[in-house]
Formats: C-alpha cells, structure tokens, sequence
C-alpha cells in the first residue's frame, strides 16, 4: 500500500503538471523526503524504493529472485470508477523503473515487478464474466468499498493465479509492508 503522503504528493503533481516543484517533492518521496511531526519538528523518511532497497538484505535476498509489489489503489479506483489510482499507479511503475536503470537496486537484487490493475484486468474480467451476478467491487474491496486488511491477500491470491501456468515448482510468500523479515 501506497503511504497518503506520496499519494498526496503524486496528486499534487497530477493537479500542477507543469510545477517543477510538485515533480521533484513527487519523485523525493520515492527515495528519502520531509514531513512535519505532531511536534511541529522536520524529520526525514524513507520513500518506498529506499525501504524496498534497505528491507531485502543479503540472507533475505539469497532466497528472493522475484519481488512483486502490488498497488492496490489503481483496482480500488477502478472498480469505483475513478481515475486517479490508475494513474497514481502509472506513476510509481514508472519510478520504480527508472530507479532500476539509474542503478538504485544493487546488481544482485532480485527483479521487481509492479503489479496493478492493468496486470489484473484480464483475470478480473474472467472472475466478473464466470460470475455475473458477483459484486466485484464488494468482493475485492469489501462492503465499505476501501479495501483493508484483506486486500493483499487478494494480490496474491491474483499473482499466484497469473504466473500458475509459467513457474510450478516456485514458492510464493507473502510479506506485507509492515513484516520485518529477521526482526528480533
């Protein structure tokens, strides 16, 4: 799941293209950016590619060939029938690529694949068309329609199902944003 500030941030851009400013805070929010505290002070986070980068340590990444991300806020917007999570989604698809060529993730790091509603669409599409009478949008997001807590299990529940037919032998884990694999 995608934090609200680079969210915010990545509107903000949508909403003033032609901002220089409003592109740069969009792109730092990808690797390291500012936020004000409840106290008022400016303290420095780590963007998601930094934590993506920092998470998967070498005896994590011994193990790892392929990481998919899913961004749930473009399928949550599009069976809404909104537009903004589809290019939210757009966006950091395209970030995470170019930090790939400008060499963020270390040579040995595993692949990375950016999964969203365009990767989706096909098997939502055979879901809805095998059931008509299905509510998908209460069905992927439940009955508030925001999605929570089960939301990535659904990703790779879906995941799972669009690689079945290319790697068999592979072991698939899960590990949410907040897991910290070899915490103590």
């Amino acid at each position: 799941m995608i934090e609200q500030e680079v969210l915010k941030r990545i509107s903000d851009y949508l909403a003033n293209p032609n901002v220089q400013q409003a592109e740069e805070r969009m792109k730092d929010s990808f690797y390291k950016y500012e936020v004000t505290n409840r106290d008022g002070q400016n303290e420095k986070k780590d963007g998601h590619i930094t934590r993506i980068v920092k998470k998967y340590d070498q005896d994590v990444k011994a193990h790892i060939k392929l990481i998919y991300l899913f961004i749930k806020e473009g399928m949550r917007d599009a069976v809404q029938g909104l537009l903004l999570g589809a290019e939210q989604e757009r966006i950091v698809k395209a970030e995470f690529g170019a930090a790939e060529k400008k060499g963020i993730f270390p040579s040995d790091f595993p692949e990375i694949k950016v999964v969203g509603i365009e990767e989706m669409r096909a098997i939502l599409l055979r879901v809805e068309a095998n059931n008509p009478e299905l509510k998908l949008r209460e069905f992927l997001l439940g009955a508030d329609g925001k999605g929570g807590y089960d939301t990535p299990k659904i990703a790779a529940a879906f995941i799972q199902l669009a690689r079945r037919n290319y790697e068999r032998l592979e072991m698939f884990i899960r590990l949410d944003d907040d897991v910290k694999p070899n915490a103590e």
